[in-house]
């Protein structure tokens, strides 16, 4: 499989997603039951008040977050082939810590030793490097 920049650019957006739905929790809710008169047709509220828990929307959150997983492990498992061709170990390490684990460059930067400016750099001699094709090829430039 061929790797774009939009692919790994939609890697690092799955990212932040997931753990922006992780961050959502649904809110308990008062819920009045109603019931239809069988003489007028119209609803009226009945005097049992319940209290919605938000456990289907919990499991509906549950289920989008799984889909988003499964579909993030498989950009990673697909892009992994790629960062391997990558010559530099540098290089190697910044795509992995900025696609696929999503952090800034000044996280990268804090780990690795490099100013932040540095991985900036890196990571535009990358793109520079393909340039007008499609696929991304090593860069082998690591500082």
């Amino acid at each position: 499989m061929s790797i774009t920049r939009k692919d790994l650019e939609h890697l690092r957006g799955l990212k932040v997603e997931i753990d922006s739905l992780r961050a959502i929790r649904p809110k308990p809710s008062m819920v009045s039951i109603f019931y239809k008169d069988y003489r007028t047709g119209k609803g009226i509220p009945k005097t049992d008040v319940g209290l919605d828990d938000g456990r289907e929307e919990l499991q509906d959150l549950a289920t989008k977050i799984a889909d988003k997983i499964t579909e993030r492990e498989g950009l990673i498992s697909s892009m992994e082939d790629w960062i391997e061709r990558i010559d530099n170990p540098v290089d190697r390490a910044i795509i992995r810590y900025y696609y696929v684990e999503g952090l800034s460059q000044q996280e990268i930067g804090d780990r690795t030793g490099y100013a932040q400016s540095s991985i900036s750099r890196i990571l535009s001699a990358l793109w520079e490097s393909v340039e007008g094709e499609e696929d991304v090829v090593s860069t082998g430039k690591g500082k």
